[in-house]
């Protein structure tokens, strides 16, 4: 053995032939690492592009339905889409793909319009490309040789390899075939506990919405600056109602708005977090966590009164635009304020303006708006095929649909 062994120690061609197969593994080990590296970075730049392809789509559709389908006179068709590519393409840059800030040409090819269409035959939905009243936003997001900004990987040196190639697509829709709300992932549903007086049966009345908004005799005194989310004096081209509580003591029936609950207790529920944060998932335990109307009118518990800490509330969410109630009628109860009201429909809005007089009267002014939400829902969403609901003007879903 101890011959042997000096034999191997005195062996000159041992080393020389380890060598080369020491670095060759290290070339394949080191070849392995760069090639896992490299994937991982570009999985990753991938998984942003997605990010960038979904907020873009989703930040286009939300500016298909605006509150420009409010206005008098409605914008052409042209200003709606460059609003869109424009809410699309500040999104885009406010996020990176590999280390750099996304650079979205909405004029490339990159972002299509168009709406969805079931063919009839087959039952498949094809997206047909349009501007025409458009409701879907396709949009891709991607980095490529071909454009001059592939991204650049990390071992070129070792893979000769310099740069790699990334592509997501993603697509949004809106639809305005609502038939209530529900909370999705634990999120507060958007709408206020506020009804609107919707018309009067013997016409007497000139304070309801029909009159005020759908025929457009309400003033229009405020104007809602999206640049910064604040309310200022101005015409828009958006008519406003100004909603009356009953004052203290007052008959109840002159007030064309009420607080209604969902809860089924009028007054004690929590009326000014409702209107500070909207409807929690608990709010609508009662109602399997969703607030639908696809039975008819409803009745709701409600009051007409409006005091200081709901006036407060409202002020503290002027210009957010939040989903109401239409009643029909006020039903007094055995209290003066409380009563009945009967559900006519959805619409949505803004408070504009929390106006008070005498420290204990109040009252609002309320400008309709266009509300696009994950939240709203459609029949589909019931499993209740071949229903349509009524198309409104006011409230929209939006969400991803690729």
């Amino acid at each position: 053995m101890k011959l042997r062994r000096d034999h191997l120690r005195k062996d000159p061609n041992r080393r020389g032939w380890l060598a080369p197969i020491v670095a060759l593994a290290l070339v394949v080990v080191m070849s392995a690492v760069a090639l896992v590296i490299d994937r991982l970075w570009l999985d990753m730049a991938t998984e942003e592009a997605q990010g960038v392809a979904e907020s873009a789509a989703v930040a286009a559709a939300r500016e298909l339905a605006s509150d420009d389908a409010l206005r008098l006179p409605e914008p052409a068709p042209d200003g709606r889409i460059a609003a869109a590519k424009l809410a699309a393409e500040n999104v885009a840059s406010m996020n990176h793909v590999a280390g750099q800030v996304y650079v979205l040409d909405p004029d490339s090819g990159d972002m299509t319009f168009g709406v969805k269409v079931a063919v009839e035959d087959t039952g498949e939905v094809k997206f047909i490309e349009t501007v025409h009243e458009p409701r879907s936003v396709r949009m891709v997001a991607q980095r490529l040789h071909a454009r001059g900004n592939p991204v650049a990987l990390f071992v070129r040196g070792l893979t000769h390899v310099a740069a790699g190639e990334v592509r997501s697509q993603a697509e949004a829709s809106i639809d305005n075939h609502v038939v209530g709300f529900q909370s999705v992932g634990g999120a507060r549903v958007p709408m206020l506990p506020l009804a609107i007086l919707a018309k009067d049966p013997l016409g007497q009345r000139q304070d309801t919405w029909q009159i005020q908004i759908e025929n457009r005799l309400g003033e229009d005194k405020y104007r809602f600056d999206p640049s910064n989310g604040k309310v200022v004096a101005g015409s828009d081209g958006i008519p406003e109602i100004v909603l009356n509580p009953a004052p203290p003591g007052a008959d109840p029936v002159t007030a064309n708005m009420a607080f209604f609950d969902i809860h089924g207790q009028a007054g004690r529920f929590p009326l000014e977090e409702q209107i500070r944060l909207g409807w929690s998932p608990q709010d609508l335990e009662r109602r399997d966590g969703r607030f639908l109307m696809v039975r008819g009118p409803e009745l709701f518990p409600a009051r007409v009164t409006l005091t200081k800490p709901t006036a407060d509330a409202l002020k503290s969410i002027v210009g957010e635009c939040r989903a109401v109630l239409l009643y029909e009628n006020f039903q007094q109860g055995n209290a003066n304020a409380y009563g009945t009201i009967q559900s006519s429909g959805l619409v949505a809005g803004r408070v504009m303006a929390v106006q008070e007089s005498d420290g204990m009267n109040y009252r609002l002014v309320f400008q309709p708006g266009v509300l696009a939400t994950h939240s709203a829902v459609l029949p589909s969403d019931l499993g209740m095929a071949g229903v349509t609901a009524h198309a409104s003007k006011y409230v929209y879903q939006l969400k991803l649909t690729q």
